[in-house]
């Protein structure tokens, strides 16, 4: 990791008690026009519940393109995942889909919209992720 990426997540950690906090719903979808802050998985600091399959949309109105920095992840590997759609709505077109601990590259709409689907099965849970 570039000591750029190190100082930025550093950063948003140090931040993150000043950020507003949201929470992808367990199921159903919940809509946000202006997204600031960090938002996360239902578990928010401890782990995320089993049978989760919740949205949460960001939808700004094609001001600008959405743009997300993962600052953490760590979802039980190839069974619970977090899906990135370019859409306003909870289908569209897949910008990427995640899952285990890697921490990813920022994921950008080409739009003012984009929607995070979290979905986990019913084993296994892990700590969970934070976007900003």
């Amino acid at each position: 990791m570039t000591k750029y990426y190190q100082a930025l997540l550093m950063g948003l950690f140090i931040l993150s008690g000043l950020s507003q906090f949201y929470n992808v719903p367990a199921s159903g979808s919940h809509k946000n026009t202006g997204c600031v802050g960090i938002f996360r998985d239902l578990g928010g600091t401890g782990t995320y519940p089993a049978y989760s399959n919740g949205f949460f949309v960001i939808d700004l109105s094609g001001v600008q393109p959405v743009q997300l920095l993962f600052i953490q992840i760590q979802t039980y590997n190839l069974s619970d995942y977090v899906h990135a759609l370019d859409s306003v709505e909870t289908f569209g077109t897949l910008l990427g889909t995640f899952s285990g601990s890697k921490l990813l590259s920022a994921i950008t709409s080409t739009s003012g919209a984009l929607s995070v689907r979290f979905y986990s099965n019913c084993c296994f849970t892990g700590s969970g992720f934070q976007v900003t």
